[in-house]
């Protein structure tokens, strides 16, 4: 499956690697997939919600704030 999705290489008589980019693109996908099952899904909520942007980017902000004292907290 990782050979078929380019992220590592079969090199004859040595064994398997990673690919060049194979990390850039594991990334990208993973952003790819986090839009489509929850940034979407907030904005399209929000909106029926009437929630506007400014008001959206607030809860977001302090979301963000209390995530990282937790994370950041070294507990």
């Amino acid at each position: 499956m990782l050979l078929d999705e380019g992220l590592v290489e079969k090199r004859r008589g040595v064994g398997m690697f990673v690919a060049k980019g194979a990390r850039e693109r594991l990334v990208q996908d993973r952003r790819r997939r986090f839009t489509a099952s929850y940034v979407r899904p907030l904005v399209v909520e929000a909106a029926r919600l009437g929630v506007g942007l400014d008001e959206l980017l607030g809860l977001v902000r302090a979301e963000l704030a209390s995530v990282e004292v937790t994370v950041g907290g070294g507990a």
